[in-house]
């Protein structure tokens, strides 16, 4: 879904800097091993668990709960303005 004014408005402020900030960051990182991981692991960019590069899985399901709710709400202003 296009991330037009509404649908950044249907997220709360928190979650909205969370969500921009997560993909800032893992659209940087890369998986370079660090000390005492395993080749083609790095640290998550936002938590600094160990990921295979980019989000670890727990921020990587907060980032999929943020996109969800802000697609349904849009959904649902779609809906309200159609009916």
């Amino acid at each position: 879904m296009r991330r037009v004014r509404d649908w950044w408005a249907a997220i709360p402020e928190a979650e909205r800097v969370w969500l921009v900030e997560a993909e800032r960051l893992a659209d940087r990182c890369g998986g370079g091993g660090g000390y005492n991981m395993p080749d083609g692991y790095g640290d998550c960019p936002m938590c600094s668990s160990p990921s295979p590069g980019g989000l670890c899985n727990l921020c990587l399901e907060q980032h999929a709960y943020i996109i969800a709710k802000a697609d349904a709400a849009m959904k649902e202003i779609h809906a309200n303005r159609t009916a």
